[in-house]
């Protein structure tokens, strides 16, 4: 399916409805929290910390993918 110009997956739609409710639970964690990791002490905005945490999920999941996509130029099933 295509719209306005894109084509339009399962998998497209999927990730665009993860994306909004992390951006959801995000913004309505505003409060102010402190974070520590092994000797390091830190407080910052709730919203930040799951940015943070949401970006490095998002990085391992990318490195562990590595090159299992599809190639370029091949067609999808």
């Amino acid at each position: 399916m295509t719209v306005l110009g894109v084509d339009v997956t399962a998998i497209r739609v999927i990730a665009l409805l993860v994306a909004v409710a992390v951006i959801a639970f995000i913004v309505g964690n505003t409060h102010r929290v402190s974070v520590n990791f092994f000797t390091i002490h830190v407080s910052m905005p709730q919203w930040l910390a799951l940015l943070l945490t949401c970006a490095a999920g998002v990085l391992i999941g990318v490195i562990a993918a590595g090159g299992r996509g599809r190639a370029k130029g091949t067609p999808q099933q």
